[in-house]
């Protein structure tokens, strides 16, 4: 199995991803709101070069070889207003795919690749997937904040929780903020 950094040759393969998970768009709001073509030009503009410089977002693959498919991907973003934090804005696995830990292979395989400066992983998870909070839980992220308790005028504001946890150094323990 193999973790790295999407690029422009792997558009395809995140597409499907995508597409083979359309069951998932029910578990979060959001993508409702936003119509498929969109969320591939997201993915688009975060693969390959044009990604290269700012790295405000960005897509790494899993793959089981390398001559297979793609099984799944995340895609993960700079949170505003928190520069030492990653936030994850897309994390699927294709439906044949899930329940064998390949999920937790691919986001613990590149925790440690993110800069030092990165000390915070963060994860938007809506109240009515228990199985993405069980998920998340179980990669060490602890509740942070709950959002849109009360008001509540379109799909994406469905109550949800911020998860938040720390980034292990290289020797598994947390990184110093103030480093």
């Amino acid at each position: 199995m193999s973790v790295r950094d999407a690029t422009a040759a792997d558009l395809g393969l995140c597409h499907a991803c995508l597409a083979d998970s359309q069951d998932a768009a029910p578990l979060d709001p959001a993508f409702k709101l936003v119509p498929p073509a969109e969320i591939q030009e997201h993915i688009t503009r975060s693969t390959g070069e044009a990604a290269l410089p700012s790295r405000a977002f960005q897509t790494q693959v899993l793959r089981l070889t390398s001559s297979e498919d793609a099984v799944g991907y995340w895609h993960f973003m700079a949170v505003p207003k928190r520069p030492e934090a990653i936030g994850v804005s897309i994390m699927l696995i294709r439906p044949a795919y899930r329940r064998q830990g390949l999920g937790r292979e691919l986001v613990e395989g590149a925790l440690g690749r993110f800069e030092p400066s990165k000390t915070e992983l963060w994860a938007r998870v809506y109240l009515g997937n228990p199985r993405a909070i069980e998920f998340w839980a179980g990669l060490g992220l602890a509740r942070l904040v709950r959002l849109h308790d009360t008001y509540v005028s379109t799909p994406a504001e469905q109550p949800s929780i911020i998860l938040s946890r720390c980034l292990p150094d290289r020797d598994g323990s947390c990184r110093d903020r103030n480093a």
